[in-house]
């Protein structure tokens, strides 16, 4: 039976990258030689999201070059409207057909395609309670842009910053660049649509790991160097548009997870959001709006996920844990976060990687 891999690219006004967006579809060409030679199919779908600066014919004579110079099946669609990463992305993912693996990223990725090569072959090869897998991913200075993503009791998020060693289990899979489960994305109700469009980006990823481990499949990170990411090409600057949706993606967070700490995850959103408030509101007037607009959308989407999936227990999850005095001192204190994140232990609950080996 052949293994299908489907590689989800998504384009949206990519001209100021300049040649990553070239080395970025070439590396793709370069995972599909190898893949093919070990009997998995490829099919990469490139999705131009209504670029406004030209980045679009680039993109469709980059894919056109890809067709003639790598063995799989490359397509090229350009949107009629920006439908945002989260809605583009599910356009990619509707367009990719059947498949068995899943992987979505970013355009300004670099695959190192020997090591997302080993990527695909562990997602195969690992039981059926394996929902999806990343590498370590790279910064261009060849320092660690993260290795997946922790939340802790107060729903904070955290990057993963180190060189693993072994199979580590993650809250969340890079957004930039992951492997999936297609079966485990479907059991997790992510079958049609792999992002929530109301929300078109930011955090999208977190919610993706929280769906697939409230139904009991693993978000796995491995030690393999997967590629170079240039970080936030795409949303580098501040916009009413960034505020507003990290905004909605937190708030629904906060109503699909239920911590221990339920009445201090209120107050540190509160504090979290009032601090971004105090730090942008002086520069942009229409900043209070915006953050009102994202708590909005946020309750309405938590609401709609609760309703349709249910919540998703914490201790069910993998998460830094907080000793009480930790938790009270972030809700109340304006302390360094990456002192809490020493002081915590990473919490797995009934979960350890050899039984992940053997699901």
């Amino acid at each position: 039976m052949t293994l299908r891999l489907a590689v989800l690219w998504l384009n949206y006004n990519g001209s100021h990258l300049g040649d990553v967006l070239k080395l970025s579809l070439k590396s793709i060409g370069m995972l599909a030689s190898r893949l093919v030679r070990r009997g998995v199919e490829v099919n990469v779908v490139v999705v131009d999201n209504h670029s406004t600066d030209g980045s679009d014919a680039l993109v469709r004579a980059l894919t056109s070059e890809l067709r003639r110079e790598y063995p799989a099946t490359y397509a090229f669609v350009r949107t009629g409207r920006n439908w945002g990463y989260s809605g583009g992305m599910n356009i990619a993912y509707r367009l990719a057909g059947k498949a068995d693996l899943i992987m979505p990223m970013n355009n300004d990725v670099v695959l190192n395609p020997e090591g997302v090569a080993e990527l695909v072959e562990y997602a195969l090869r690992a039981g059926r309670r394996v929902g999806g897998v990343q590498g370590i991913i790279l910064k261009p200075t060849q320092d660690i842009d993260n290795a997946g993503g922790l939340i802790d009791e107060l729903l904070a998020t955290r990057s993963l910053k180190e060189r693993i060693r072994s199979p580590t289990p993650v809250t969340y899979l890079s957004g930039a660049l992951s492997v999936l489960r297609y079966e485990a994305l479907k059991l997790s109700g992510m079958g049609r649509k792999l992002f929530v469009e109301a929300i078109p980006a930011y955090f999208d990823d977190v919610l993706v790991g929280i769906r697939l481990w409230r139904e009991g499949f693993f978000c796995i990170s491995l030690p393999i160097v997967a590629g170079f990411h240039l970080h936030s090409a795409t949303f580098a600057r501040y916009s009413g548009f960034k505020l507003l949706n990290s905004t909605a993606s937190h708030v629904a967070l906060t109503k699909i997870v239920e911590s221990r700490y339920a009445p201090l995850v209120k107050l540190f959103t509160v504090k979290l959001l009032a601090r971004m408030l105090y730090k942008i509101g002086r520069m942009k007037p229409r900043a209070l709006k915006d953050l009102i607009a994202g708590v909005k959308l946020g309750n309405a989407v938590g609401t709609y996920l609760i309703q349709r999936e249910g919540t998703a227990e914490l201790n069910a999850v993998p998460h830094i844990r907080l000793s009480p005095a930790d938790a009270l001192k972030e809700a109340f204190l304006k302390i360094k976060l990456g002192d809490v994140f020493r002081s915590s232990a990473i919490a797995i609950g009934k979960t350890t990687v050899g039984r992940m080996r053997s699901g």
